[in-house]
């Protein structure tokens, strides 16, 4: 309801414009002497409520979106549904080359593995959309992620090892093969924590 009263916010504005320029274009709509000061009022006082309806209606629209959500958690509450709270982490700027993604995750060095679960499950959900492959890296240094497959085929083993305790974990999607998990490092030993 509110885009219509935008367009007819719009309207009315072409309209006051056109009529202040030539008075004479509305003549077979308004009866009697055409004047702009005429014309200003009608199209102006129009363009002025079709505003002030849209700014209304817009705003109980944003409150209906939110009523819902909040609806939801109170069924939760009331059902005694757990919903798990997501650990902090930070998306980074991500690769995407054609139906390919590859994003980066900073978590913190101690997250559990149900809450990178959790994250990962999240991710999936707002990332994997049209996708046949999707690749999510965690890691708990920014600078680090940001470029380390580039540096690790550069540095000698030690300086390797030390970076690699900085990789935490990796979800692999591949819809052509059917390959999706999600890996965890715990001192060096990766293992498989969820299938999907």
């Amino acid at each position: 309801m509110d885009n219509l009263f935008l367009f007819l916010f719009f309207v009315a504005l072409v309209c006051l414009i056109i009529g202040l320029i030539n008075p004479q274009a509305f003549s077979r709509f308004i009866k009697g002497e055409i004047t702009r000061k005429k014309i200003g009022l009608i199209f102006g006082i129009s363009a002025v409520v079709c505003f002030i309806f849209f700014g209304m209606l817009s705003d109980t629209q944003k409150e209906n979106v939110n009523q819902p959500a909040n609806e939801e958690v109170n069924r939760a509450d009331a059902q005694k549904i757990p919903v798990p709270v997501l650990a902090q982490h930070k998306v980074l700027p991500e690769d995407i080359h054609g139906t390919t993604r590859i994003i980066h995750v900073i978590v913190s060095p101690s997250i559990k593995k149900d809450e990178l679960i959790a994250i990962n499950d999240n991710l999936i959900k707002d990332y994997s959309k049209g996708l046949t492959h999707l690749n999510i890296e965690y890691f708990d240094d920014e600078v680090i992620a940001s470029d380390y497959f580039q540096k690790i085929s550069k540095v000698s083993e030690a300086e390797s090892d030390r970076l690699f305790k900085h990789y935490l974990g990796t979800y692999t999607m591949n819809k052509t093969t059917g390959y999706n998990e999600l890996g965890f490092n715990e001192n060096n030993d990766w293992t498989t924590i969820k299938k999907y």
